[in-house]
């Protein structure tokens, strides 16, 4: 098994679609998608009058603002608001079923991307998120054909590839997560969880020196990411190069402020010496 994290999903933030990570020290660490600001993923207003579907926009715009900051039950108390104002309004559900899937209310979660993409079927988003809720509930198939529609619909969707490549490893079907990391990396070169997964398939494969590489290249693109250092210190300790692992080790525990993680590290440090 990999050092700490086997694989993570992966967010969009709200604004600009900037990717960060989620890190949660588990089997899978799990980096959703946060639907964007976008009139663009309203079904037509005709329904209502202007003023009325204004308001229910700034309720979901609003409930986005409260999950960004980690308020899970405000931001839902404001796209409750946004829904009964506009019961049409397809990204105020997709966005509500993000905040029940941070909450770890995945039954929730999965009825309101159903809901959105009932609304929408071509919102590609709703099935990426929606596919999230299913591996959590270790409903990998229903993922993957949630993913498949993503991309379907967004050729270009390097989440949705990499989300895909996730839950294809989580069944063992590791050739096929290699095959999506590849063409997510083929797509946007710079996308550090691309390579964090590639390089947990290629270990999980026992390819460690494929592992390095990738870890190598996420330490270039994100020289202060601590679990990288861990990562790659396993796979060095793997292919019993004891001072590069006990290096990078020593190097992920100076950076990390998670107790999880510098634990772990510790451990392995010890069965080193």
């Amino acid at each position: 098994m990999p050092f700490l994290v086997e694989f993570e999903y992966c967010k969009a933030h709200s604004k600009g679609e900037k990717m960060r990570k989620l890190l949660i020290l588990c089997t899978m660490t799990m980096l959703l998608l946060l639907p964007v600001v976008s009139t663009l993923n309203c079904k037509p207003q005709a329904e209502i009058s202007p003023p009325t579907a204004e308001t229910a926009v700034q309720h979901n715009e609003r409930g986005l603002a409260l999950l960004e900051e980690g308020r899970h039950d405000e931001a839902i108390a404001e796209l409750n608001k946004a829904i009964e104002l506009d019961p049409q309004l397809a990204m105020a559900y997709s966005n509500r079923g993000y905040a029940y899937g941070y909450k770890g209310e995945f039954d929730k979660a999965i009825a309101d991307f159903d809901k959105a993409i009932e609304l929408d079927p071509k919102y590609a988003l709703a099935y990426n998120n929606r596919g999230l809720a299913y591996v959590s509930k270790g409903g990998f198939d229903k993922a993957i054909a949630d993913y498949d529609k993503a991309i379907e619909l967004e050729p270009n969707f390097v989440q949705a590839y990499t989300n895909r490549a996730v839950a294809y490893a989580s069944k063992g079907e590791l050739d096929m997560a290699i095959a999506d990391l590849n063409r997510a990396i083929e797509l946007e070169p710079k996308f550090v969880p691309a390579y964090s997964n590639r390089g947990y398939a290629y270990a999980e494969k026992g390819d460690f020196d494929k592992a390095i590489a990738d870890f190598d290249k996420v330490i270039k693109l994100a020289p202060k990411s601590a679990l990288a250092y861990g990562d790659r210190g396993y796979a060095y300790a793997q292919k019993g190069e004891v001072a590069k692992a006990v290096s990078d080790l020593e190097k992920c525990i100076q950076l990390s402020d998670d107790p999880t993680l510098v634990q772990a590290a510790e451990q392995l440090l010890d069965e080193l010496k």
